[in-house]
């Protein structure tokens, strides 16, 4: 998760934390997770988007609330 803020990296520890995804990679300005069913997670590097898709350009926002909690879930690990 090379380049990636503190909140970003929080949200994917906490999506994988959860059980809700796995595998993060950088991939270009998103970080990407495959989801534990179907599809993918992306979060903007930036931490200030969580999108769920196949693709990114297909992708959609998912509620910022939502992103919040795998955030305080992801640093709960800190």
């Amino acid at each position: 998760m090379r380049g990636a803020s503190r909140r970003a990296r929080a949200i994917a520890e906490g999506l994988v934390q959860t059980g809700r995804a796995y595998d993060p990679r950088t991939v270009g300005t998103h970080i990407r997770l495959r989801a534990r069913v179907g599809r993918f997670y992306w979060v903007a590097i930036d931490g200030g988007e969580l999108l769920r898709g196949d693709a990114l350009d297909m992708a959609e926002q998912l509620q910022q609330t939502f992103a919040d909690a795998m955030a305080k879930a992801g640093r709960s690990l800190e």
